[in-house]
């Protein structure tokens, strides 16, 4: 069994396979249930959740970003509080720490053989949130491997169908190799 996730259900995906299952206590009744599985095939999910989201600016490249994209920099704030409940002028230190602890990156050392499909003309999802999944994957020894979409955007949409097909493929083979 494993679990498949594009963008944001490949980042809860990857959550729920690397975590142990006391990680994100839920309802009592599923205690019981194990969120483990063979593997995960993660289509472009963001594995950083602070890379992302630009928590970690400073300041003043925030104040001077502003001056060129207020817009973008409100849009950001708000994205922020929305996901987190943080306002991230005041409670800085508490926001970079909640998205820390939702960044699959955080549970690498859990993680469970990986397909990570990366589109590399991805604007959504930096390719960059791939390759340091890749990269942390790999040294801990934990198989993986990752697929450069060429000319993939977010969610493969410009994607030709054969080629779309070879991928689909690639995954099947991937799933069954995970068989125990």
């Amino acid at each position: 069994m494993g679990f498949f996730g594009a963008s944001s259900g490949a980042h809860l995906s990857m959550l729920a396979a690397y975590t142990p299952d006391n990680e994100f206590p839920g309802s009592p009744e599923l205690s019981s249930y194990s969120a483990k599985v063979n593997y995960v095939i993660d289509h472009y999910g963001p594995s950083d959740m602070n890379k992302l989201l630009h928590t970690r600016l400073g300041k003043v490249p925030v104040f001077f970003f502003g001056l060129a994209a207020q817009k973008i920099v409100d849009l950001r704030t708000n994205l922020v509080r929305g996901l987190s409940g943080y306002d991230i002028k005041t409670e800085k230190r508490k926001t970079i720490d909640y998205f820390k602890t939702i960044s699959p990156l955080t549970y690498v050392s859990g993680g469970v053989p990986t397909l990570i499909m990366q589109g590399n003309k991805d604007k959504v999802v930096p390719m960059q949130q791939s390759k340091k999944l890749h990269r942390k994957l790999k040294r801990k020894n934990i198989q993986n491997s990752l697929i450069i979409v060429e000319n993939g955007t977010h969610g493969f949409g410009t994607t030709d169908k054969m080629y779309l097909d070879q991928l689909t493929n690639q995954m099947v083979d991937f799933a069954v190799s995970q068989k125990k």
